[in-house]
């Protein structure tokens, strides 16, 4: 998924609004620090999807001919889910 550095701006900006603001806000702090640090996580989250997903590639390129016959969309879903999980990453 292709994400413009606006779009996550933009998402940090909004939970940071829902996190900050209003009298029992469960975070306190200066909103804005809140919003970078929230956009920061989201790009880190995005990049490590990413990187799964290019894992899953390399496995089905190393599969090779052996990888012919196989249902392609169950196969790269089967091979990023096992990739996630040894990754300790939630899909």
């Amino acid at each position: 998924m292709s994400v413009s550095a606006a779009q996550l701006e933009s998402l940090g900006a909004a939970i940071a609004r829902a996190v900050c603001v209003g009298p029992n806000a469960p975070v306190k702090g200066p909103e804005a620090m809140v919003a970078s640090t929230a956009a920061a996580a989201l790009q880190a989250n995005f990049r490590a999807e990413a990187a799964i997903d290019s894992e899953v590639e390399k496995q089905i390129e190393k599969l090779g001919r052996a990888a012919a016959g196989l249902d392609q969309a169950k196969l790269r879903a089967g091979l990023r889910e096992r990739i996630a999980k040894q990754k300790g990453f939630a899909l």
